[in-house]
């Protein structure tokens, strides 16, 4: 047995397959698990299939009451843990032997918050309140790091006390095996792809109680996976709810719109399905970017549904997203810089701005790091970011396609441009008369198409300059 691998035992277990292979080709075990059992799941299994990740909420501190003042009544009042795995063999006395070696196929898919609270009310049990959790990622690491301990724990307070004596009720989604009677080894192959494939969308339909974000599912279905692998080091992002305090996964997929919009208003790529957005939505409209994006990568045109996810087969869009890396570090450059070119024109103050933070005491402005941490450099003053997303949209006007090689590139890459570059022939004025006309309101600014244009005319005057 793999050091993956536990054997549980499983009470009142009920519907464990359906004889009708072809029809239903899932087990699907219900049942209820002692403590003892869930510290077993708990030691080896990962949420990695679940497609946001649990912190101590209303709903965490209110299982926690029910585990303390009645949890005789805990096995009725919860739904308990939904279980994925490729391996369940049931065995003698109500046992079942379950792996969850492959993370992103096994583990913890629903429940998330049930698996917390308890976890969480077993740790804090066994430590009598000296150590508190406080989220899945905190609580996962001090249980494995911790687990011969919690264990302990665990059999001790089952000896001698009763605070552990409650059941949790648990279901398994797996695929069959040849040790369930009438199933081949045939069938059972044909049953994990069934499985494999259609693994995240049970996963989302099973987190619908709380309306499950379009991030998190594009997420499940690694929508963003070439994303993940080209954003630059140090750049933390929460593609999953509740995961980590990284920025959000939205910021980063309406910054890979760009170069998309970039695509189709070029002609440069075909679509089945028509995917429309404004470059003022890459501001005001995360939402939409998240469903332009979601679009354009699950076309056929774009990619092929595997196993439940899309694997991308176009190598223009793949070029075009792998320039992600240079957008973000951009981003936060352009916004450390933008305050001195603002005030590079005469008469101009940035810190003057209503809407640049200041302290009360001092009436200082308030420094702060780049959203996205690319850069150890702070940057002098806190910001509506309204008053860049113009200059940021306007950065499709660097991009370069190769007919021969079908790729996006860089006229001249973003990484290359200072603050002389916006300055040289007062290029930055007809930018900062925009932001006057529109009162200096970020709001306004970031929506209004004259600020697009006059940042797209500045980017044109750059270029004009480095083909000399």
């Amino acid at each position: 047995m793999n050091n993956t691998d536990i054997i549980i035992k499983i009470q009142s277990v009920a519907n464990a397959y359906q004889d009708n292979a072809v029809d239903f080709p899932l087990q699907r075990v219900c049942g209820f698990i002692n403590v003892k059992d869930f510290a077993k799941i708990m030691t080896v299994a990962e949420n990695k299939v679940n497609p946001r990740s649990a912190t101590e909420n209303k709903v965490v501190r209110l299982i926690c009451e029910t585990l303390n003042n009645s949890p005789e009544l805990f096995w009725i009042k919860s739904r308990g843990i939904l279980v994925a795995t490729k391996s369940c063999q049931h065995l003698d006395r109500n046992r079942a032997r379950l792996s969850f070696g492959d993370q992103d196929y096994e583990g913890i898919m629903d429940g998330g918050h049930n698996t917390l609270a308890i976890a969480k009310f077993i740790i804090e049990t066994v430590h009598d309140g000296k150590v508190k959790i406080k989220d899945w990622n905190t609580c996962k690491q001090y249980w494995s790091e911790n687990h011969h301990d919690i264990e302990a724990g665990i059999d001790e307070e089952m000896k001698e006390g009763s605070r552990f004596n409650f059941l949790i009720p648990i279901e398994i989604i797996a695929p069959l095996n040849e040790a369930l009677p009438n199933v081949s080894s045939e069938v059972a192959m044909e049953s994990e792809e069934y499985y494999r494939a259609n693994l995240p969308d049970i996963c989302t339909a099973r987190n619908t109680n709380v309306q499950l974000k379009e991030t998190a599912q594009g997420n499940q279905r690694e929508l963003y996976k070439i994303l993940k692998e080209n954003i630059p080091d140090g750049t933390e992002v929460m593609w999953k709810p509740g995961e980590g305090d990284g920025v959000n996964s939205e910021d980063v997929i309406a910054l890979a719109c760009l170069p998309l919009l970039f695509l189709l208003e070029k002609n440069l790529l075909q679509l089945n399905t028509p995917a429309k957005l404004s470059p003022i939505n890459i501001y005001s409209s995360k939402g939409k970017c998240v469903e332009f994006y979601k679009k354009v990568i699950t076309d056929e045109n774009v990619s092929t549904p595997e196993n439940g996810e899309f694997r991308i087969h176009n190598r223009t869009v793949e070029s075009a997203l792998k320039l992600i890396k240079e957008i973000v570090i951009f981003y936060d450059k352009l916004y450390t810089i933008f305050p001195d070119m603002y005030n590079a024109v005469e008469g101009c103050q940035f810190g003057r701005i209503k809407s640049v933070k200041k302290d009360k005491k001092t009436t200082k402005s308030i420094p702060c790091w780049p959203h996205f941490g690319t850069s150890d450099k702070m940057c002098k003053y806190t910001y509506p970011e309204g008053f860049i997303y113009p200059l940021v949209c306007g950065i499709t006007n660097l991009f370069s396609y190769n007919e021969e090689t079908q790729t996006l590139d860089w006229i001249v890459s973003p990484d290359m441009l200072t603050l002389d570059d916006f300055k040289t022939d007062n290029a930055h004025k007809a930018y900062v008369s925009c932001i006057k006309l529109l009162s200096w309101d970020p709001q306004k600014i970031g929506k209004n198409e004259h600020s697009y244009d006059t940042a797209s005319n500045l980017y044109k005057q750059i270029l004009t300059r480095y083909s000399r």
